[in-house]
């Protein structure tokens, strides 16, 4: 039904009184169950008043949105950023279902709400000798958040690491003064780089007696495995945004430490052993979006790693052919198989809108897109003359490389 104003204001000031005094009950709801039930409310509130007001919707008018954006969510989301973190890691774990309707409340919160959120202190011993610090509230995000990728709750997990590509994606780049240029990598933040190692490890074993190409079987829900396999995957999104919202100075360096590493080679050898017989015609296994609420699955896993080989192909494609060139044949033949069928068909779509969505660039030239071969053709007109340029996608982009041609004009 629709809200009236009334109704929408009665809201969103019950949320926030709610809120600030649920940050005063916070010791006993773990151990009262009215209090867990009362809190679990407010954030299924919060949650709803969250996906109204986010994105695209249109359920809320113009005007209340700005009134949520700019007066009540910060009352609201400076409360569960800081109670997400303690309920999911203390001790005395919180409910599940409390925890599911406090994670997906949290998902919700604005890029800059979460990058000012007051998070207790905390320093740890091994960040001691970092060449460059990032400023203590993103460290304090880094350290509080992503042990959460490893919490035994999934929907902690998921949460965790929507917040941390959230941060990812708006870490401004500290152009460092004192810092030389020389450097050639820049290293990723510790905390996610001791999630991938732990995961590497776990699958090291898990998989050891599987080739690259070969399924290694589903992996079910309800252990260990299962949960640092998540967390392996989930901090690798993380990565990736960082990646992604890098400068063209920065991407390289991450990207270099990341393969001195061996952090890359292990992650493309793991993803192709997790990834089932059936994934080349399977579509729906390259899914991107996480559902917070959604429960566990042996399937889940697959899903996301289809969608973390789509995202290397997209932001590291260099990357992606080096390793697939040093296979043998039969990973060769696998990883080929699988990428041409469903990675470079994304990747050319993509391609095309981008160039169908663009500017023109000049009054002189054009540019066609031949879908059906994968080409796209610049036509550049000089008085009576014209310049032709043909660029084709291989069919197994980004295995094969490019390849541009001077047209037959």
């Amino acid at each position: 039904g629709v809200m009236t104003p009334e109704l929408w204001d009665l809201a969103c000031c019950s949320l926030v009184s709610w809120a600030s005094s649920f940050e005063e009950s916070l010791p006993g709801v773990t151990s009262s169950a009215p209090a867990s039930l009362v809190t679990s409310a407010v954030c299924q509130l919060a949650s709803a008043v969250g996906q109204a007001t986010s994105g695209s919707s249109d359920s809320v008018p113009q005007k209340l949105r700005y009134e949520w954006d700019e007066f009540f969510s910060e009352g609201v989301y400076s409360v569960l950023v800081p109670a997400f973190v303690s309920l999911s890691s203390g001790l005395q774990r919180a409910p599940t279902s409390l925890l599911k309707r406090l994670a997906s409340a949290v998902s919700l919160c604005p890029p800059a709400l979460l990058m000012e959120a007051q998070l207790p202190a905390l320093h740890l011993v091994q960040d001691v000798d970092i060449t460059l610090p990032l400023p203590d509230n993103i460290t304090f995000l880094y350290n509080h958040l992503t042990p959460l990728l490893l919490s035994p709750c999934r929907h902690v997990q998921v949460a965790a690491s929507l917040l941390l590509m959230t941060v990812a994606q708006n870490m401004k780049e500290k152009e460092d003064e004192d810092q030389e240029e020389e450097e050639e990598t820049q290293e990723i933040p510790r905390r996610l780089e001791e999630v991938i190692k732990q995961g590497d490890t776990v699958l090291d074993t898990i998989l050891q007696e599987f080739r690259i190409g070969e399924a290694a079987g589903p992996i079910p829900p309800g252990n260990a495995s299962h949960t640092v396999t998540v967390g392996y995957l989930l901090c690798w999104r993380v990565v990736l945004a960082l990646l992604e919202a890098a400068g063209d100075e920065l991407r390289p360096k991450y990207t270099e430490y990341l393969k001195t590493r061996g952090l890359l080679d292990s992650l493309f050898g793991h993803l192709f052993r997790l990834l089932p017989k059936t994934a080349a015609s399977d579509k729906e296994m390259f899914l991107t979006e996480l559902s917070v609420t959604s429960t566990s699955s042996a399937a889940e896993i697959q899903q996301m790693a289809g969608s973390t080989w789509v995202s290397v192909c997209r932001h590291l494609p260099a990357v992606a052919r080096s390793w697939w060139q040093s296979l043998d044949k039969v990973g060769r033949e696998a990883v080929e198989r699988l990428t041409s069928s469903v990675v470079t068909p994304t990747l050319w779509r993509e391609e095309t809108l981008a160039i169908e969505r663009a500017e023109r660039g000049s009054d002189n030239m054009t540019v066609r897109v031949r879908p059906s071969v994968r080409e796209v053709v610049a036509t550049y007109t000089i008085d009576e003359g014209s310049l032709e340029l043909l660029i084709s996608l291989p069919a197994n982009y980004p295995l094969g490389g490019l390849t541009v041609d001077s047209g037959n004009r």
